[in-house]
Parts: C-alpha cells; structure tokens; sequence
C-alpha cells in the first residue's frame, strides 16, 4: 500500500497596474505537490535475508527509518536509508514499517516478508 499526501499550495499574487480607471489583476498560481513512501511488494523467500527497498517522492528533503513492527529476531542494516538489507530472519512471518518525516508531515508505509523453511 503506498501512503501519499498531496498537498494544494495556493499563491495570491495580487498587482497593481498603476490605472485610475482598472481594478486590481489577480494572479492565481497553484502548485501540486505529492509526498509519498512505499515500502514494496509483500514476499516470501526461503533465506535468512533480504532487501527492503522503499520508494519516495519528495517535496524537501527527508528523514526516513525502518523499523521492525513484528515477527522474530532480525537485524536491519542501515536502518535510515531508502534501500536496506535484512538479516538474521527464521521461519515467519515479519511486519517492516518505513516512516518518512518531511515539512512536519509524517507517513508511513508496512511491508510483510513471510520466511519459509527448506523442507
């Protein structure tokens, strides 16, 4: 699930045009903005590591980090980049939550990797 916010940026420039006889032009400039993470495709694998690869669109620069939201041991080896690797999994099922900080917004987005054993 990608997690976005589209932010509506409205600009008033008002100008004069210096007439006695004219009003005062408007000028309307509105600017689309989009903000968002995903975390990736829910996955199975049958090792005990993977990679996590976030997308993000970004509207000034951001702060990012994984976290482990369930599941058994694993560590998250660079756990504020976009892209990361996972180690250390077993067998189950883990929830990995990337949460994007950007102009005091906050979004966050969950990826599920199920480990299967060999058998």
């Amino acid at each position: 699930m990608r997690t976005s916010i589209l932010l509506l940026i409205f600009t008033m420039l008002l100008t004069s045009c210096q007439k006695s006889d004219g009003p005062i032009e408007e000028i309307n400039i509105i600017d689309l903005v989009t903000s968002s993470i995903f975390a990736g495709q829910d996955k199975t694998i049958l090792t005990s590591k993977t990679t996590l690869a976030a997308e993000a669109t970004d509207i000034q620069a951001s702060s990012y980090k994984w976290t482990k939201i369930s599941g058994g041991p694993a560590k998250i080896e660079r756990p504020h980049a976009l892209t990361t690797k996972i180690t250390g999994l077993r067998p189950g099922k883990y929830v990995f939550r990337i949460t994007k900080k950007e102009e005091g917004m906050t979004l966050t987005d969950e990826v599920s990797i199920t480990v299967q054993s060999r058998s």
